[in-house]
């Protein structure tokens, strides 16, 4: 991994949000102006980048040290479009020349467009590969139709090295509107380039306010006119040689509608690269007990453990059983394209077959984007499946028109249980004969009326994978565990003066508010509380979650721990919580933080930051619970904690996912709990002592426990207690 500082503003802004085109809907490009590819994983070059600029783009010049026909392949459903709209290919590329044919051109036995004639022509006539021989015809038909120019650069020091290859990495994508793209990097206008190893990649855009990035593409352009004609220092461009240009026309579909029966099939052949996915054991079990379930009932994985790629599983398994083409699967999330939703319709995209559609149905979305999906709603395909996703405030603004998914997907399916909620649902779905529900923590705790609705609904818990089962199960033989091991550590921070009072005033509201000497929050419902008894426990508890003390327990964890901590997520009560922990941060001089929440306008560039490794830390509020991939992270600190389980599982979540070589994970919790005894605090210590001992159990720091045994007996709480109410959360109890 290469590292780079964000320098200029471009590294990190949008980059193709002014322009009207298919690269404006890409993950990457709404988000950077300046890409900066720096991973080993291909998939969201090809997927961010290259499909969605050829979709659109009308001219590609390309400087590039290899190129074979297999580059069609990587884009071949775009492809038609580029042919259609009449664009039109430049390439500027090398040749391999054998030791003997140096020779031949050094002693000007034969020319240079002889021997490079001799050698395409004998490669060409050598393969037998059908997909490759349909990519051949691809190139003709460009070639016949003026779409695609080739030239072949050989450079001087190849004649007294002929090790030496010509070796340029630009590309220049001209879009309507006279918007200009240009690239450099690591890539050869290869599939395997395209589909390898990426060291980096750059981008920059004509339209951008910083003149640094016409001053660059300027250069490319220039460098590229150079090449093109011949004018280039230390290289000799040759034009195609006619006997292969004749090859290759010949050789074309002869016909518009060949041409395009030729990239159907190319579509379904080994050279249209898909991800290949293979279930994990986990998955395999889960699929296994939906199935035996007839498709209906609950998948309780914990965070981490693929639950999108078990449903794609799933889906399968369900058009095989049930139908093979024309379903109508809907998939309910809790938010839209900059979170679950978008992270949904990125990976079916991906996956999808040639006649499947995928549609993101949210109150953002285009007029396009949602006319396509009432349309498609109402008349599927009919050689494969639609996929609607939506959110839950879109679903009373979509016209069924009663027309019932053939599958019904729930995901965080816990978000689903009130009243409310629950009515939309049962009201648009209730016919629809096969459920699925999604959630690492399905059960609502302390709402058993709300985990009722749930499970009437969607059906009951039919597979259970916890967090300590995916600590132990790796995800294919030979390979990492599912979810990391951790180390934790809990340091108390103690209440002020001002805090203890507050938490003794709201205690007492809340036994006005109940009528009860039983403290509600280990009542397990069995208390009915009034709203003003319900808003004195909240407010009693934010008094511990914002407590001012943390700030300095706060300071004194990240002088202890800066020097070797490189990818820390922190998680705050609020706003004004994370503005505080910014104000630590500029008092230590530490300046490589970014901070994620709704009100930073320009959060996904703050994440991007993260991601990249140009910020170490990553301070959020509770808007990162779910929905978010970030399996680099090895570092948690909770600045503040919350006692629904829900919450707390699916922030430890976050930092859990496992990737090859990832050291051990750390969290650090800071807690504050009153110091002064009082009968009435038990609901409120004992709530946050059993979360503690959920981290404490599933992590390696068993010693932790002392920590918490003068709580425990001065407010009698057993051990065994905490440990029935955690297994409890595990099997559904």
């Amino acid at each position: 991994m290469h590292s780079y500082s964000p320098s200029h503003e471009y590294y990190h802004q949008s980059i193709y949000t002014e322009c009207n085109c298919q690269l404006s809907q890409s993950k990457f490009a709404r988000k950077k102006d300046y890409y900066l590819f720096e991973f080993i994983d291909d998939d969201e070059l090809i997927d961010e980048f290259y499909r969605p600029a050829m979709a659109t783009c009308v001219k590609y010049q390309r400087l590039a040290g290899f190129f074979s026909s297999t580059t069609f392949a990587v884009v071949i459903n775009e492809t038609i479009g580029f042919v259609e709209r009449g664009g039109k290919m430049e390439l500027v590329t090398s040749h391999t020349l054998s030791k003997q044919d140096v020779e031949q051109i050094k002693n000007a036995v034969e020319k240079p467009e002889e021997i490079l004639a001799k050698n395409i022509l004998a490669e060409l006539k050598a393969n037998n590969n059908p997909d490759i021989a349909k990519c051949i015809s691809i190139m003709g038909y460009m070639l016949a139709n003026d779409q695609l120019e080739i030239k072949i650069a050989i450079p001087d020091s190849v004649i007294n090295h002929p090790q030496s290859i010509y070796h340029q990495k630009t590309g220049i994508m001209y879009f309507p509107d006279d918007k200009i793209v240009t690239f450099s990097g690591s890539v050869n206008e290869t599939g395997a380039g395209w589909g390898g190893n990426i060291e980096d990649f750059k981008c920059f855009k004509s339209w951008h306010p910083d003149k640094t990035h016409t001053e660059l593409i300027e250069a490319d352009i220039r460098k590229f006119d150079k090449f093109w004609h011949n004018n280039a220092t230390k290289t000799e461009v040759h034009d195609l040689p006619e006997a292969v240009k004749e090859h290759l026309i010949k050789a074309r579909s002869k016909s518009t509608q060949e041409f395009k029966k030729t990239i159907s099939e190319l579509t379904t052949s080994a050279l249209f690269k898909k991800p290949k996915l293979v279930p994990w054991t986990c998955q395999k079990d889960g699929i296994d007990a939906f199935v035996k379930a007839d498709f209906n009932g609950i998948l309780k994985m914990a965070t981490g453990t693929g639950k999108t790629s078990t449903t794609y599983f799933i889906f399968k398994q369900f058009f095989r059983d049930k139908k093979s083409t024309g379903n109508r699967v809907l998939i309910i999330v809790p938010t839209g394209r900059d979170r679950v939703g978008g992270q949904w319709e990125d990976f079916l995209r991906k996956m999808k077959e040639q006649n499947d559609r995928v549609y993101l149905y949210t109150s953002k979305a285009s007029v396009q984007e949602k006319k396509d999906a009432k349309d498609s709603w109402a008349t599927p395909p009919a050689n494969g499946n639609l996929f609607v996703i939506i959110t839950g405030g879109s679903i009373v603004n979509f016209p069924f028109n009663g027309i019932k998914p053939d599958l019904l997907v729930g995901d965080e399916v816990h978000g689903y249980g009130t009243e409310n909620q629950m009515s939309t649902i049962k009201n648009s779905f209730d016919g629809t004969p096969y459920r699925l529900g999604l959630s690492a923590t399905p059960e609502r705790f302390y709402d058993p009326d709300g985990t009722k609705r749930i499970t009437d609904f969607f059906g009951n818990i039919v597979y259970t994978f916890c967090l300590k089962d995916a600590q132990k199960q790796p995800k294919l033989p030979g390979l990492e565990n599912v979810l990391s091991e951790y180390l934790y550590r809990v340091d108390f921070a103690p209440l002020t003066d001002e805090e203890e009072k507050k938490v003794e005033y709201w205690t007492r509201k809340i036994v006005v508010g109940t009528g009860s000497e039983e403290d509600p929050e280990t009542s397990e419902g069995t208390v009915t509380l009034s709203e003003e008894a319900k808003k004195a426990c909240m407010k009693r508890s934010e008094v511990c979650k914002k407590a001012k003390n943390k700030l300095e327990k706060f300071k004194e964890l990240l002088q202890e721990i800066d020097h070797d901590t490189k990818n820390c997520l922190i998680y705050c009560q609020d706003t004004f919580q994370a503005d505080d922990a910014v104000k630590v941060f500029q008092q230590l001089g530490i300046v490589d933080y970014t901070v994620y929440h709704h009100k930073i306008a320009a959060r996904d560039v703050a994440l991007d930051l993260f991601k990249q490794e140009n910020a170490r830390y990553l301070i959020s509020v509770a808007s990162l619970n779910e929905g978010l991939d970030i399996p680099q992270c090895t570092t948690l600190i909770l600045l503040s904690s919350s006692a629904n389980p829900r919450e707390f599982i699916q922030r430890r979540g976050r930092v859990l996912r496992n990737i090859r070589n990832k050291p051990l994970v750390k969290i650090f919790d800071i807690s504050a709990l009153p110091s002064i005894f009082n009968e009435g605090y038990r609901g409120l210590v004992k709530s946050r002592l059993v979360q503690i001992w959920e981290f404490i159990n599933a992590s390696m720091s068993s010693e932790q426990k002392l920590k918490i045994s003068d709580y425990r007996q001065r407010y009698n709480i057993d051990e065994q207690d905490l440990q029935d109410i955690v297994d409890g959360w595990c099997h559904g109890n």
